[in-house]
């Protein structure tokens, strides 16, 4: 069961020892924090704003989703070898928190090419420039992937062990149960009634 758990020092940020060849960072809709400001505090680094007020959330996340690609695909065309980093930030107030979402395609470019990390950053209130460059370079050093800061706290995505709910059975001794679906020839493996 993964859930979001706080993480309050850097021990328990599980820091990352790897160097990235390459590292870009897309800003999804942080039209308060000043582009410029960001750019220069992230020296170095490959930066993307992302904005399109004017489109549903549901236009404006297709074409996110289009654009991370894009930006994979550029990061790799960078570099030949080694790993490379692509980091999402995106605001987590009304509708915004959807673009989260985007770690399903971050996911699944790493499960296509072990050479891929990435994370996104997620922010509930507006912060200044010289925070939010702040937490994304600190958060590059981690092995966190899925960071949420809330009310101040840094919050990460952890595997924890799930706990049983219940002890008992949920099979009821001499119980009828209907079970539907499968891929055929489950039947056949029942004894008949």
């Amino acid at each position: 069961m993964s859930r979001l758990q706080e993480s309050k020092t850097s021990r328990e940020s599980n820091l990352s020892t790897e160097e990235f060849v390459a590292r870009a960072v897309i800003f999804c809709e942080l039209d308060d924090v000043a582009q410029d400001d960001l750019g220069n505090r992230l020296a170095g680094v490959q930066c993307l704003y992302l904005s399109d007020r004017h489109a549903s959330v549901a236009v404006r996340f297709q074409s996110y989703v289009e654009r991370v690609i894009a930006e994979i695909r550029r990061l790799f065309r960078r570099s030949s070898d080694g790993p490379v980093l692509l980091q999402v930030v995106f605001s987590t107030q009304k509708e915004r928190q959807l673009f989260g979402g985007l770690a399903g395609v971050l996911k699944t470019a790493q499960l296509e090419n072990p050479r891929f990390a990435w994370q996104t950053i997620g922010f509930d209130t507006t912060i200044d420039a010289a925070a939010v460059a702040a937490r994304v370079q600190y958060d590059s050093a981690t092995l966190d992937r899925q960071i949420s800061y809330r009310d101040g706290r840094r919050l990460a995505a952890r595997w924890r062990q799930a706990t049983a709910l219940r002890s008992e059975s949920l099979w009821k001794p001499q119980g009828v149960y209907l079970m539907t679906g499968g891929a055929g020839a489950s039947d056949l493996s029942l004894p008949p009634r």
